[in-house]
């Protein structure tokens, strides 16, 4: 659970995400500011990105 989300989803490796462990994630305390975007519309943001790391998102493509 202390290992970087990284170890376990390369896809990650040189995003804001690489080194937060996954005992972070899962409790929800990554510590990125992910608030106030349109993160599940806005391809560059960070709750985009990681949402796309796990694969097919909700996200309609026009």
């Amino acid at each position: 659970m202390d290992r970087a989300v990284s170890d376990y989803l390369p896809e990650l490796v040189g995003s804001d995400w690489q080194e937060i462990s996954l005992r972070d994630i899962v409790n929800m305390a990554s510590g990125m500011d992910c608030l106030g975007s349109d993160g599940y519309q806005n391809t560059e943001t960070c709750i985009y990105l990681y949402e796309e790391s796990l694969g097919p998102t909700a996200a309609v493509n026009p």
